[in-house]
């Protein structure tokens, strides 16, 4: 075995062998003689062949230890390469215990044994292992584990790197094989490299017995003695034959050193290289974050890395032996698959999207790229397949997609997927001459729900809008929800030119939300509007039928809800009109424009003023005086309501101070609030315009709706409880018309409960209507409160009311809702005359 290679330059990745000096200065120092001598003095002769032989026996002694230390340093670097790998570390971390231990310790003799099997056939009779600090951590004679030689010349030299070789006499020493006498022996420090970097690790001690060899020697020598005795001419003879000898084994031992040395050193260099390709090679394949599974020609898997079991969850057990078809899904054919060899076969690989299956059964999609591996003879040896999972990279893009196109509440197509689809449906009309219709639907009632119930019955509710929906159309037609409470259908076929066609499909949509929801263990009743509009007669760009659509649906709302409408052109100049009463109502409250009107409250027993309702009005300078019906739920959809009622709350307040002195005891004015103001901070609202005006408390009354209340009904009696610590009243308005549930009424802060129009209306020859009316007072009366019967307009009305013990009327037959200062004329009349006037 090769001695261990040091390390080589910077920048190489190979290490080159490296010896003694004995190697090249060999030739240098072979022994040549000249064949020239003189026969002239036989004397001369004699005197040269003395000298002649003692130099070639000096010679050939130095000759025979030089060769003898480079054989020991060559045996030393073999026996190093042979047990540093098992034993090296166990040896230099040996050094810190005491020479019994040493000798004890099972690593000394697996090693005495490694080292005899290794020296079979070698004359080494001893040898010596020192770590750096001097001790001998090993010996094959166990006795001289542990000796010190830290001053030794020899050993200082090898621990310096160098090989210092020379030869001795015993008379008497210790051997691996025991002991020997009389021995000529070449002992050899040689230091030990086995690492890349060339550090010295240990120092081999190498005793060689060359006994033999110098016997040898001395026997040529005497028989040259002999041969010069006998004859000069011989002697010649045999001096020239033995120096030729010499010189011939020499240079023969020496071109055989060097020959070695050159192969070994070249082998070295191609292992080494070989080595760190494999190494390279190994690491890349086993810490790839990419899956890679190797096959041979037949698609046998013959090799799979760490990443591959971590995707598919196949262990190399259960892979080698096995073909890729092991991960097959079943998603792709066999033509997909005859593709992608043909292509590889073609192209020498292929890439692609597959989807595959886990161990566990998932089905992952992967990006795959398969390749094959040539020989010199362009026959495949290897299919090499790379890949990496992209399932969630392929989920989060679907998701991504979804929440781009797709509404997150109902699952319908959202207005942009809508928009994109009509426009494709209108370039297909136009290039085929065919029509379309686009159907847009706004549900109805569906904010008292949302108000009342919340927003979690709310989405309970559109997402059963949007499942009835669904249900009513083809599959190549379109629903979607554009937002809100808003939804739009795409309607597109020849079929589609008959408006009878579009307005079946309409009426089933109707009567499909006509039918009650089931909502929170309640049965909800909503339904909805819808406006039609076709391609091309009604619009010819998406944007157009939508407008026109939506325009046809506010007039179904118009005419009373739960209907459909087409579109006509006389109905876009109604939309416009609307525009801009939005707009002209945004400025409104800056120009001054708003006004209010009081319409009296008196005691059903007596007929005297007990207070008043503020309502609000809107004087435009354009129109004239604006119904309250117009403009009021405008400013509802838009938020304007909020500012807006607070202006009336403080105009109210401030009327209230003008009013003080001329008022009669117990006499309020009611405020009435909007949904959209208990939503918000109304309570600081109330504080900073009672703080501001300086009005008093108890001369207000706020009133609000049963709808107002329930939506989220812990919220709504807190926000009563800081209303009524202000000191104000508070006012149950249109009782019996909402959602709300006696047990909450009794937890309710209230002073008043207001019977609601359309029960007075039917007063007093209805029998449902005169119990539900007696029930109302006769619950207010146990429950402490003050009843108001709302919409009197007749003296029968009146009559029943008084009898029924109705505290307080509100109506016509009282007086219009009229302007403050006509209203103040009336503040100086303690009985209200009866007009019995009907509400327009």
């Amino acid at each position: 075995m090769p001695a261990p290679a040091a390390p080589a330059p910077r920048g190489g990745g190979v290490t080159r062998l490296r010896y003694g000096r004995g190697g090249k200065d060999m030739g240098a120092r072979m022994f040549r003689l000249t064949r020239y001598f003189s026969l002239a003095s036989g004397l001369a002769i004699l005197a040269m062949s003395v000298l002649l032989l003692w130099a070639y026996r000096s010679s050939e002694v130095a000759e025979r230890t030089e060769i003898s230390g480079v054989r020991n340093e060559m045996l030393a670097r073999t026996f190093a390469n042979a047990i540093w790998p098992e034993f090296g570390a166990a040896l230099v971390n040996a050094s810190g215990r005491d020479a019994q231990a040493l000798r004890e310790q099972a690593l000394t003799r697996r090693l005495h044994d490694r080292i005899r099997e290794l020296s079979v056939g070698v004359p080494i009779i001893k040898i010596k292992v020192y770590d750096l600090q001097g001790k001998a951590v090993f010996s094959t004679v166990a006795r001289e584990i542990g000796e010190d030689k830290r001053d030794n010349r020899g050993f200082l030299s090898a621990r310096n790197g160098a090989t210092i070789s020379e030869m001795v006499y015993r008379g008497k020493m210790s051997a691996t094989e025991g002991e020997i006498e009389n021995v000529n022996v070449v002992s050899s420090y040689i230091p030990i490299r086995p690492d890349p970097d060339g550090q010295v690790k240990a120092v081999f001690e190498l005793y060689a017995d060359v006994s033999g060899d110098i016997r040898e020697i001395d026997r040529d020598s005497w028989r040259l003695l002999l041969g010069l005795a006998i004859s000069f001419g011989i002697l010649y003879g045999v001096l020239l034959l033995i120096v030729g000898r010499a010189d011939r084994i020499l240079r023969r031992q020496y071109e055989a050193i060097r020959e070695n040395e050159t192969s070994i050193g070249t082998k070295n260099l191609a292992l080494e290289a070989a080595n760190q390709r494999l190494h390279m090679a190994a690491s890349v394949f086993e810490r790839s974050i990419e899956g890679i599974v190797i096959t041979d020609p037949e698609q046998r898997v013959i090799e799979v890395n760490r990443a591959f079991t971590e995707i598919t969850g196949y262990t190399p057990e259960e892979s080698i032996g096995n073909t890729p078809r092991l991960l097959s899904s079943g998603w792709h054919d066999e033509a997909f698959y005859r593709a992608m060899w043909d292509a590889v076969r073609e192209q020498g690989y292929w890439q692609g999207e597959v989807t595959n299956r886990r161990k566990t059964g998932e089905a992952y999609r992967q990006w795959l790229t398969l390749c094959a591996d040539y020989n010199d003879h362009r026959e495949v040896v290897y299919y090499i397949g790379m890949f990496y999972d992209i399932t969630e990279k392929r989920l989060s893009e679907e998701r991504i997609a979804r929440l781009a196109y797709y509404d997150a509440l109902t699952g319908l197509a959202n207005r942009r997927l809508f928009e994109d689809r009509l426009e494709n449906a209108v370039l297909l009309a136009r290039r085929n001459g065919t029509s379309l219709a686009v159907l847009f639907i706004d549900l109805d009632r569906f904010k008292p729900v949302n108000d009342s119930l919340g927003h979690k019955a709310g989405d309970t509710l559109l997402k059963q809008v949007a499942a009835r929906l669904s249900g009513i159309v083809r599959d190549c037609d379109t629903t979607a929800r554009l937002g809100g409470d808003e939804f739009a259908m795409l309607l597109g076929g020849e079929s589609y030119e008959r408006r009878q066609v579009t307005a079946a499909v309409a009426q089933r949509i109707l009567d499909a939300l006509s039918a009650p929801f089931m909502i929170e263990n309640r049965e909800i009743a909503t339904g909805a509007s819808i406006g039609i509009s076709f391609y091309p007669t009604d619009g010819a760009t998406p944007e157009i039928l939508i407008k026109h659509a939506d325009v046809a649906m506010y007039q179904a709302k118009r005419s009373g809800r739960g209907r459909y409408r087409f579109f006509l052109p006389e109905m876009n100049a109604g939309a416009l009109e609307r525009l801009s009463l939005e707009e002209s109502l945004r400025h409104a409250l800056e120009r001054d424009e708003f006004e209010l009107h009081f319409q009296p409250k008196v005691c059903t027993a007596s007929g005297t003023l007990t207070g008043a309702e503020a309502l609000l009005r809107w004087r435009h300078p354009a129109r004239g005086l604006v119904p309250p019906a117009e403009f009021i739920p405008i400013a509802e959809e838009t938020g304007l309501i909020v500012p807006i009622g607070a202006w009336v709350l403080e105009q109210a307040c401030r009327q209230v101070m003008e009013w003080a002195q001329r008022v009669p005891s117990g006499f309020r004015i009611s405020v009435n609030l909007s949904v959209r103001q208990l939503q918000g901070d109304v309570d600081e609202t109330v504080r900073e315009v009672l703080a501001a005006t300086g009005a008093d408390p108890s001369k207000i009354e706020l009133e609000l709706t049963e709808s107002m209340l329930m939506g989220d009904t812990e919220r709504a009696i807190a926000l009563m409880d800081t209303l009524a610590g202000f000191g104000v009243q508070l006012a149950l308005d249109d009782f019996g018309t909402g959602y709300s549930s006696l047990a909450y009424l009794k937890r309710f802060p209230i002073h008043k409960l207001k019977i609601d129009r359309s029960f007075v209306s039917d007063l007093p020859g209805d029998r449902g209507a005169i119990a539900i009316v007696q029930a109302t007072i006769a619950l207010a009366h146990s429950l402490g409160l003050t009843v108001v019967a709302e919409g009197v307009e007749t003296a029968g009305q009146l009559e029943f009311l008084r009898e029924a013990g109705c505290g307080e009327c509100q109506g016509y037959l009282f007086g219009p809702p009229v302007p403050a200062a006509q209203f103040a004329t009336m503040l100086g009349d303690p009985q209200v005359q009866v007009i019995g006037r009907q509400a327009p």
